[in-house]
């Protein structure tokens, strides 16, 4: 019976070790979606900042052109 509890034990023991680890696994998971969903945010971000500089500097030309 002793035996047969020490099994167990050590049994229930590697299950919360797999259990320790997947949540490990999972929150490394997350984190990494979070720095790519922000790494592609900041890159939008960066694109439209650029497509806005190209904008201004284009309406910026064509009012120099009137203006000549």
């Amino acid at each position: 019976l002793c035996r047969k509890i020490l099994e167990k034990e050590e049994k229930i023991a590697e299950l919360e070790a797999r259990e320790a680890e997947m949540k490990a696994k999972e929150e490394a998971k997350e984190e990494t979606k979070e720095e790519n969903g922000e790494a592609a945010k900041d890159t939008d971000e960066e694109a439209v900042s650029d497509a806005e500089i190209i904008e201004e500097e284009e309406t910026k030309d064509k009012d120099d052109s009137k203006e000549e």
